[in-house]
């Protein structure tokens, strides 16, 4: 057990707030922080690997649900285990990597070897012609949209999961033989999030993938430069501007591509040529007839997991009474459970539901798919979101209450926008201020800001036309 570490030289992980704040922690009783270390990020003064360190004394992980995890994944990668400490409370611990995770490593390492081998040999032997729609966890927007879409028009079009729960889509499982075989020889893999699965790992060396992402990161990411087996066919965004200035100093692909993203095809469909698949039951103009227009409270996750509702929830259903509108909260998981909890909600895993007490002013589910509503709607509030950036195809008001503005800013470092272009709308730091930006929107029917709309959407380069039917179009003429 080590209690102090003034005088010593130590890297930190993770390269997430709660590293930082121990970071700034150590520093401040005089221990000499080098930089920080982590798995997955980039940037500047964060390294990745061994070879990459100066010399130190200590690599220090934050205390957190997936330390031991971190841990061993970083003496995997080389980092020596006796000099690796894990944060407890009020002490450092030196980590104990023990005789059988290192046998079970080596054994691991064997098993890929000859998983590359088989899956070298079954997909250039035994191509299909079958294009995969790859997810975890859960059916992201993107892929959602896409693959609805190429389905339609190309029925053997498949959809593949690992840990899909409390979703009726038609898909198979990558954990069954049917899955992994529909993986492996699949004409091209189509995903819009970083997966690093051993067999998804593979996989993506063998066969043409196609990155769609979900989203255009106002925030800075960690991206996947740093994996060398990565080298996708073609990353897909919605934007010139980022595929032209950020999007290749993050992601590592042949080509970068401004053919849109699926999800944002909402925006320039009629509602009944919309993809609803993953939407709850009740429909917006069913909202709409009940409590009136809809607003859409959107913000971005805090990653150190702390969420208070930033506003007065009897003072916003007033608000709402006062302007015959509803007020749709879309969170995050972490944060909608909070919310559920809280409230004693029911069944709001599938359906949008009311909070007690507050009937203009609902729970949207948090796995579901919003998109279709968000066309619908009449005004985003988010913060630092990047669905500011989807929604601007919409051409309608957004306001940007971003309360904690200055912790968020410091915290989280790097953005790849310029702040002062980001918020196409009205920026709005307290309570008040939301609520007389709402109100003026809604009552003198104001829209301030189109301009400023129109500016941005112009710099950044969105594409406006159809998404889905272009990159089933692209896989077709170039695979």
């Amino acid at each position: 057990m080590i209690t102090s570490l003034q005088g010593y030289k130590v890297y930190i992980a993770p390269a997430n707030p709660k590293g930082k704040l121990l970071a700034e922690s150590l520093e401040q009783k005089r221990a000499n922080v080098i930089g920080l270390v982590d798995n997955l990020k980039t940037g500047e003064g964060i390294i990745n690997l061994p070879e990459q360190a100066e010399h130190y004394d200590y690599l220090v992980i934050a205390d957190g649900p997936y330390q031991q995890e971190i841990a061993r994944t970083l003496v995997q990668k080389g980092f020596q285990s006796q000099s690796i400490l894990c944060e407890q409370e009020g002490h450092f611990e030196v980590y104990n990597y023990g005789f059988v995770a290192c046998v079970s490593h080596k054994i691991q390492q064997l098993s890929i070897k000859a998983l590359k081998t088989f899956v070298s040999l079954v997909s250039s032997a035994m191509p299909s012609q079958r294009v995969v729609y790859y997810t975890e966890d859960f059916v992201d927007n993107n892929t959602l949209s896409a693959w609805f879409y190429h389905a339609k028009e190309q029925p053997k079009t498949l959809l593949v999961g690992k840990n899909l729960s409390d979703t009726n889509l038609p898909y198979l499982d990558v954990k069954t033989f049917s899955g992994a075989w529909a993986l492996m020889r699949a004409k091209c893999v189509v995903l819009d999030h970083e997966y690093q699965g051993t067999l998804f790992n593979i996989i993506r060396e063998k066969r043409p993938c196609i990155q769609l992402y979900h989203g255009l990161p106002y925030k800075f990411l960690a991206g996947n430069r740093h994996f060398e087996h990565i080298n996708d066919f073609a990353f897909v965004s919605s934007s010139e501007y980022f595929n032209q200035h950020i999007f290749p100093q993050l992601f590592n692909a042949q080509a970068y591509l401004t053919i849109g993203y699926p999800r944002n095809d909402v925006f320039l469909q009629a509602a009944n040529d919309r993809c609803w698949l993953n939407t709850p039951e009740s429909q917006p103009q069913h909202i709409i007839e009940s409590t009136g227009k809809i607003w859409v409270y959107m913000p971005t996750y805090r990653d150190d997991g702390t969420f208070n509702m930033p506003f007065s929830l009897s003072k916003m259903q007033a608000l709402c009474e006062q302007l015959n509108r509803s007020l749709i909260l879309k969170f995050h998981p972490f944060v909608a459970e909070q919310v559920i909890q809280e409230f004693g909600l029911q069944n709001a895993e599938c359906n949008i539901v009311s909070l007690p007490h507050y009937p203009n002013i609902y729970l949207y589910p948090t796995r579901m798919n919003i998109y279709p509503w968000l066309a619908d709607t009449e005004v985003l509030i988010t913060d630092y979101s990047s669905v500011a950036f989807d929604f601007l195809l919409a051409d309608k008001p957004m306001v940007f209450f971003q309360y904690d503005h200055h912790q968020y800013y410091q915290n989280r470092g790097k953005f790849t926008f310029p702040t002062d272009e980001f918020a196409a709308g009205h920026e709005v730091y307290k309570e008040r201020e939301l609520f007389e930006a709402l109100t003026q929107i809604t009552e003198q029917n104001a829209d301030t800001y189109k301009d400023k709309r129109q500016k941005l959407l112009r710099k950044l380069g969105l594409n406006k036309e159809l998404a889905s039917p272009e990159l089933v179009k692209f896989i077709q003429e170039k695979l």
